[in-house]
């Protein structure tokens, strides 16, 4: 009949229905949204595991992040004179570690491994004293589009797994 007014129980049954829905669809979004975070975010060594190993970039021979990714210094940076910070860090992720986490280097790369408190509860790996970073601008593994850049009174130099 037009115009009849649905009953109660056929509302309540759609009503449910939409939730159910909604909160499915909620859930899904949820998950795919801590997905991307966690893709997207610095890669944190944990215990024992290899932070930095030797790679190629751009035809040379580098020390790569444990992702694949090409490591960097900012020279005059050092632990005690940070001159990347702020917005820096948005452009240059520190290679981050555990506070206890066992530091490894792999095969190739020679030098002593150390961290540095960033403040926050956050360490940042130190390769021969020199505090590490990877570059946004660099378009994966394999690539070293940082080099000689100069921001925050210093220059970018990748960094050579023989020291």
């Amino acid at each position: 009949m037009p115009g009849k007014v649905p009953g109660r129980a056929n509302v309540f049954k759609t009503m449910t229905a939409l939730t159910s829905r909604t909160r499915r669809s909620s859930i899904a979004l949820a998950a795919a949204a801590i997905f991307a975070i966690t893709a997207a975010a610095p890669a944190v060594a944990g215990g024992g595991s290899t932070v930095v190993k030797a790679g190629h970039a751009a035809g040379k021979s580098v020390v790569v992040s444990s992702r694949g990714r090409t490591v960097y210094v900012l020279t005059p940076e050092t632990t005690k004179h940070l001159l990347c910070s702020g917005s820096c860090l948005s452009v240059w992720l520190p290679v981050k570690t555990g506070k206890s986490t066992r530091l490894k280097a792999g095969s190739g790369v020679k030098g002593t491994l150390g961290r540095f408190s960033r403040g926050g509860g956050s360490y940042q790996v130190t390769l021969r004293g020199l505090p590490l970073y990877t570059y946004i601008g660099d378009s994966g593994s394999g690539t070293a589009t940082g080099i000689g850049l100069t921001t925050n009174g210093g220059t970018w130099h990748i960094v050579r797994p023989g020291g």
